[in-house]
């Protein structure tokens, strides 16, 4: 077995090994900031979590995470239910953006959920929703009404449950 040179070996902080250029909370309270810096230093500086975060930890890993979460819903024959909490009905045949990215925080994941409707039936003014995408992670996982219960990532069926963590997605039976 090799030995790394010692410049290349991480931190050591609190009785925990982090390896070069990671960053980490240096107390319970995620009032400060670290990073592993050369020379098995680490370099904290005062820090918080954002608005609407807590500290916390999660699977392990103290950090801030978010205090709620917003929710939008697609439902049956074109009815929204927007993060507001407001109802609308839209009966376009376009593909349309529900949610998305829009910020430039390196520390956000970039998402794009996607709804398409088609016609239903003979009546040219009524429409239903056929598909759903949600861009997120590098993988594209696509809901269509034909598939009832069957949910696709980048084109490979999938459980319902994928992907485990802080991805949330819900199929409901129509109500």
């Amino acid at each position: 077995m090799d030995c790394i040179p010692k410049s290349e070996c991480g931190c050591v902080f609190g009785d925990r090994l982090y390896g070069l250029g990671e960053e980490f909370w240096g107390d319970d309270g995620c009032t400060e900031r670290c990073i592993c810096k050369e020379r098995r230093k680490a370099v904290c500086y005062r820090a918080s979590c954002r608005a609407k975060e807590e500290c916390g930890v999660k699977d392990g890993i103290r950090g801030c995470y978010p205090t709620s979460y917003g929710v939008c819903t697609a439902v049956g024959s074109t009815h929204y239910k927007s993060f507001d909490g407001e109802w609308f009905t839209f009966q376009g045949t376009c593909t349309y953006t529900m949610a998305e990215f829009c910020g430039n925080d390196p520390k956000l994941v970039p998402f794009k959920v996607q709804g398409k409707n088609r016609i239903r039936g003979e009546v040219k003014s009524i429409s239903y929703i056929s598909l759903a995408n949600i861009e997120v992670y590098g993988h594209r996982i696509s809901i269509h009404w034909r598939e009832v219960g069957k949910v696709r990532v980048s084109g490979a069926e999938v459980d319902r449950f994928w992907p485990p963590g802080d991805v949330r997605l819900e199929l409901a039976p129509d109500s």
